[in-house]
């Protein structure tokens, strides 16, 4: 059920006194936010020919955007609560700046951003929203501070409310219409909830040498990224390996874990030539797992490797999306 707005009027009240000047209307209301994206905000905002030295930017650019909600929360850095003081001085409001002690993580087309949060919103957070669910905030763009020691300035959005999504980003990726894709060689469709991205490559041979040319399609969400690879193994048409998995790859996987790092939670066999695998992977920070699920099938003497893999560290995939994903892929015919 949506949350009606009215319940935060002493938090929108608080941003009634700071309301951009430039509005037409002499009113301000939560029509002011449009609709938009952080990112986009962030790069009407950006110049590439801007020096690190530059002093501070102040502005106002409202906007109603959607994300995903993590649930993690840290204290507003020193850099942004020091750049908010100012904005709110400048206002002539300088009290207000202790009301956005908490900045919260939230992540948009899978890039994350640290927002500084009204405290007053905070609990409603918790008590609204799950981790993973969809969430429309209403921030304010107020400007870049001053770059930090390693050169980087940073942007600040002020949420000054939320809604929760009706779905959530994962139950939109399922519902809405894919698209099919047809492979290249004509050998397989698979279906993709948005246009793929695609890029190529070439793994490591056993001889260290360069192997064989793998090719890749992608899609990345606020929720998981979606990949298919596939190569030629090389089989003559004869060979036994060509319509089948070895009897040796959960070996040779479970060893390849134990040297990666990754933490198996099963590898079943489906069929003689699909496997399914289930891992939590390294993330990269410390303690940090990232949740995946793969299917890899080998058919006239190609391998696909289609991977499910989270882009929440710590969170399950959806695994009706990875199961959309799976079931959509079929060969037609071999590789011409």
């Amino acid at each position: 059920m949506k949350r009606p707005l009215a319940r935060f009027v002493l938090a929108f009240l608080l941003f009634a006194v700071y309301a951009d000047a430039r509005q037409q209307s002499g009113t301000n209301t939560w029509a002011r936010y449009r609709p938009g994206k952080l990112s986009n905000i962030i790069r009407a905002h950006s110049d590439p020919s801007d020096s690190h030295d530059k002093g501070m930017d102040l502005g106002s650019d409202p906007v109603r955007a959607h994300a995903t909600y993590t649930g993690r929360s840290r204290p507003t850095s020193a850099a942004k609560q020091r750049f908010i003081l100012f904005y709110m001085e400048s206002l002539g409001t300088p009290e207000a700046a202790k009301k956005f002690g908490t900045e919260m993580l939230f992540v948009e087309g899978g890039a994350e951003f640290w927002l500084p949060v009204q405290d007053v919103l905070l609990p409603y957070f918790g008590k609204e929203l799950h981790e993973g669910e969809g969430v429309t905030l209403f921030a304010d763009w107020i400007g870049i501070t001053y770059p930090a020691q390693e050169g980087s300035r940073l942007h600040v959005f002020l949420v000054n409310e939320f809604q929760k999504s009706e779905i959530s980003e994962s139950q939109r990726e399922v519902t809405d219409e894919w698209g099919t894709l047809t492979g290249p060689d004509g050998d397989f469709k698979i279906d993709f909830p948005a246009e793929p991205k695609r890029d190529e490559f070439r793994g490591t041979s056993n001889m260290g040498t360069a192997g064989q040319l793998v090719r890749r399609y992608f899609v990345s969400t606020d929720q998981l990224m979606l990949a298919l690879s596939f190569q030629d193994l090389g089989y003559a048409p004869n060979s036994p390996f060509s319509d089948r998995i070895s009897p040796t790859y959960e070996r040779k996987v479970k060893e390849a874990a134990r040297k990666g790092g990754w933490k198996i939670v099963g590898i079943y066999r489906l069929s003689r030539s699909v496997i399914e695998t289930e891992t939590w992977e390294p993330s990269g920070t410390p303690d940090g797992y990232v949740h995946s699920i793969s299917h890899t099938v080998i058919r006239n003497g190609q391998l696909y490797d289609l991977h499910c893999r989270s882009a929440l560290i710590g969170r399950k995939v959806d695994r009706n999306i990875c199961g959309r994903f799976f079931s959509s892929f079929r060969i037609i015919g071999p590789p011409r």
